[in-house]
């Protein structure tokens, strides 16, 4: 029997549920979910269970934590994804009591066998974030925190610690591959940018493409600033264009302001040589967001364009198909590029238009 169950996290606390009477198990603690039904997916399951048991609607992030138990003449396998967030106000029907319990002291809490092999892992995975938060406050350092913050305005100031980005790397190499950095990847959604950027640069290490991309599909929700965004470039990306084509499209046609800005990113280093397709700088011409940075990203993907493909995409300035802010700076980036001809600068600059 496949079984989910939901895993929701505040600050340093879990919430566990008590099965009401009249159920099997009755007064046992567990994680709420359910059997997942034929052609179902879990993350699908998950979602209709908590609307059921509930009454909330929610969003569902990775899977934390699995547990295969026997019971009777019965194999129950249970997955566990954590919920990044939700809509409405718990109602319990199946269940009579919930508690929010600290997670020191989880494993400790009675709860029914397969549960509490998920409690064993969601405690080890607070663990391993609070390793890592602690190494990278030791890497932090003040003066370029404060720099930092000045370029990330979508950025709390208090949740930027000031870690460089080559140290970044560097962690992000030691941890790879590790039990705390495994751990560490199903702790979404994180607190601090830093975690982000290193979550980012642990992604780009992944060599197995599906792996990877279900891993950046389960991140980019919680992508929140264009330092991480653009930072998010697996090398197993480049060596499976055409597997990745359809993940790029999907993800340029989100409705979340930093998946579209991926997307737009992914077709420029991907997809302006040799895998060129008049398509895709049509795909991103007909992107009208008011976002500030899914529209810089459009220029930078219009400029760059120029650069490769320049005959294909001048007739975007020529014919004034881009919105105006988007044309004028993508003029801006081109003629402050170097891969651009003198000559080339020369006609842009007369292509500019009045706002």
């Amino acid at each position: 029997m496949e079984v989910t169950a939901a895993v929701f996290c505040h600050e340093d606390k879990v919430l566990l549920m008590r099965r009401g009477p009249g159920h099997s198990h009755a007064g046992g603690w567990e994680y709420p979910g359910g059997k997942i039904e034929p052609g179902e997916t879990g993350e699908a399951c998950i979602r209709r269970e908590l609307r059921e048991e509930l009454g909330i609607d929610a969003q569902i992030g990775p899977m934390v934590a699995e547990s295969t138990r026997v019971d009777g003449e019965q194999t129950i396998h249970l997955t566990a994804y954590r919920v990044r967030s939700y809509q409405g106000e718990i109602t319990l029907t199946d269940h009579d009591r919930m508690e929010w319990i600290p997670v020191e002291g989880l494993t400790e809490h009675e709860q029914l066998p397969s549960d509490l092999d998920i409690s064993r892992q969601v405690a080890e995975q607070f663990l391993a974030q609070a390793e890592v938060l602690t190494l990278l406050n030791g890497m932090a350092e003040p003066d370029y925190g404060a720099f930092q913050r000045k370029l990330l305005p979508t950025v709390p100031p208090e949740l930027v610690l000031g870690v460089r980005t080559p140290a970044l790397r560097t962690l992000a190499k030691q941890l790879y591959g590790t039990e705390t950095g495994e751990r560490f990847l199903r702790t979404l959604p994180h607190t601090y940018f830093d975690e982000n950027q290193l979550h980012a640069f642990l992604l780009c290490r992944i060599r197995d493409f599906e792996e990877c991309v279900a891993a950046v599909n389960q991140f980019l929700p919680d992508v929140d600033n264009w330092a991480t965004c653009d930072q998010l470039s697996p090398a197993v990306f480049r060596r499976n264009p055409e597997a990745l084509l359809p993940h790029v499209l999907r993800w340029v046609g989100s409705d979340a302001a930093y998946t579209v800005r991926f997307g737009v990113g992914m077709l420029m280093q991907h997809y302006l040589e040799q895998r060129f397709d008049p398509v895709y700088p049509e795909l991103v011409a007909n992107l009208h967001r008011e976002d500030y940075y899914v529209r810089m990203m459009q220029a930078w993907y219009f400029a760059t364009a120029l650069a490769k493909q320049y005959d294909a995409v001048l007739p975007y300035l020529e014919q004034q198909r881009l919105e105006t802010w988007v044309h004028n700076k993508t003029i801006q980036k081109a003629v402050e590029s170097y891969r651009i001809t003198p000559e080339q600068k020369t006609y842009l600059k007369t292509l500019k238009r009045r706002r």
